[in-house]
């Protein structure tokens, strides 16, 4: 009995011989020139030549089979999956796609699919925030089920690891064992009884090896009830191919996943250590700001008779004591609260970089009732401005309204968007500031904006990720901050910016009462 594919190939040199025929009865009765005679023969030999092998396997997926396995539309629809398959970029999704693809193609009842202990457990790993995997993840197989590989609902209490109504394949199974060595697609019928046997638990008669770097991660075995009856192996050039592509996009991602573990791990590695110096470099730092402190304070006391006692000295020998200017007598007057407001703002550096770094969570059992009018009048008056820069700053606070958090922290929150507006405005060279506020019964906002250099459209959706900055000395921590701060009060900061012309920080607070 001839196969499909014999069949197929007779039936394409029958139509090539049927269009020869044709061309040359044709042309023998219009062009009577003996070269172009000899030329037509010579292109049609070099066109079937050239064309056999491309225009084949179309003419097969077109061919309507005897027995009706695989349907033209499923044959058709070949290449749109390949390419679909190619296109997914987690192994959850991929495994879900190949599977019913599988399913479609083969006309089978199901596709029971396996992967590889360390992928689960890679997966816990990550949904724990470690990079180790868990030590006691074999190098067996479990079957798997949609979700088990998505990190985002991956329930840490309850691992799928320990899933007792997933089917396993154990490290030294025949099936496994045989998987393991091989790289593309293999029948029951080629296999040693063993594995056979493993193979018709799972009503299967072939199976989909899917390798990666580290060797087999996923099995997948299409089986059931078979929906048309026939020899399967008659699509093992299709299957081949369909494995083969499959190993490709399983070994891609696979890379990728390594990839993102080994860049985890590093982070992790370097923010553990970072957190464990700027511990050690604030604990050194207070004590010395903590001694200035306190030094300026007695300072502070003495100062005002200090300064009396020397323009006494100056009225009666002033050839002794010169005379103090008065601007900069006034100057020596406010050094003190100027010291100690820079001790401050030292302070308030180091507890925002501290908060960046150890990224937790802000006690809100030390949250009070704040006046956002209150926390700007505090951050424009004892922020410090240098030269003109406080002219360029206009605010407006007659729309107050209060929010649950710490008023400090806000303060702090309205430093750095002041100290990066300042840095903005004199890069482009020009601009000012403006804060004002809304309160209305629908929000509460505080509205932010500088006319200064203004932020790109690829810059700006990284702006608050921890220590992503521009800045030559940037850390990056002042925005995230800002942004994990206003969480912390239930609020929201949202950014709209126009490079070169303006960049606006809408802060959202939630409603607490009526103005």
């Amino acid at each position: 009995m001839l196969t499909t594919n014999s069949l197929v190939k007779g039936l394409l040199i029958v139509a090539y011989l049927a269009l020869y025929g044709m061309l040359a009865f044709l042309l023998r009765h219009i062009v009577n020139d003996p070269l172009f005679q000899a030329l037509f023969h010579i292109f049609f030999i070099v066109l079937v030549c050239l064309t056999y092998d491309v225009l084949y396997p179309y003419m097969l997926i077109g061919f309507k089979s005897s027995r009706g396995d695989l349907p033209a539309s499923g044959l058709g629809s070949l290449a749109a999956l390949i390419n679909a398959m190619h296109e997914h970029t987690d192994l959850d999704s991929l495994l879900d796609f190949a599977g019913r693809a599988l399913t479609r193609l083969m006309n089978v009842e199901r596709t029971t699919i396996f992967i590889c202990d360390t992928l689960v457990s890679a997966g816990a790993a990550q949904g724990s925030g470690s990079g180790a995997q868990n030590r006691h993840a074999g190098r067996g197989m479990q079957q798997w089920e949609p979700g088990l590989l998505d990190m985002d609902h991956y329930d840490l209490d309850h691992p799928a690891t320990t899933d007792p109504t997933l089917t396993r394949l154990e490290e030294t199974n025949p099936l496994l064992l045989y998987a393991r060595s091989q790289r593309t697609v293999f029948f029951a019928s080629h296999c040693s009884a063993a594995v056979a046997r493993e193979l018709q638990r799972f009503d299967a008669e072939q199976a989909l090896p899917a390798h990666g770097e580290q060797g087999l991660l996923c099995l997948l075995l299409p089986g059931g009830t078979l929906l048309h009856s026939g020899n399967r192996e008659d699509e093992a050039p299709l299957l081949h191919f369909f494995c083969r592509q499959l190993n490709i996009a399983v070994e891609r991602i696979d890379a990728q996943r390594r990839q993102q573990a080994r860049k985890e791990a590093i982070y992790a590695e370097k923010m553990a250590l970072l957190s464990n110096l700027s511990a050690t470099i604030a604990h050194e730092m207070r004590t010395p700001l903590s001694g200035v402190r306190a030094s300026i304070s007695g300072v502070e006391s003495y100062l005002p008779d200090l300064l009396e006692g020397y323009r006494y000295a100056s009225l009666h020998e002033p050839t002794r004591f010169v005379p103090i200017r008065a601007e900069h007598r006034d100057m020596l007057e406010g050094t003190p609260a100027r010291i100690r407001s820079m001790v401050d703002q030292a302070n308030s550096v180091i507890d925002l970089l501290l908060v960046n770094l150890r990224n937790r969570e802000l006690d809100r059992s030390g949250f009070t009732r704040c006046s956002i009018a209150a926390c700007v009048e505090e951050a424009v008056l004892t922020y410090p401005f240098k030269r003109d820069q406080r002219q360029r700053l206009q605010y407006i606070v007659g729309n107050s309204f209060d929010f649950i958090g710490v008023h400090s922290l806000m303060v702090y929150v309205l430093f750095n968007l002041i100290k990066n507006a300042l840095y903005s405005i004199e890069a482009a060279g020009k601009g000012d500031i403006s804060i004002s506020l809304e309160c209305t019964a629908q929000h509460h906002r505080l509205i932010f904006t500088d006319t200064g250099l203004g932020i790109s459209a690829e810059v700006l959706p990284h702006i608050f990720d921890r220590f992503f900055t521009t800045k030559n000395d940037g850390t990056g921590a002042g925005l995230a901050f800002c942004k994990r701060t206003l969480k912390s009060f239930d609020a929201e900061i949202i950014v709209d910016s126009v490079l070169g012309e303006h960049t606006t920080f809408t802060l959202e607070f939630p409603l607490l009462a009526k103005c």
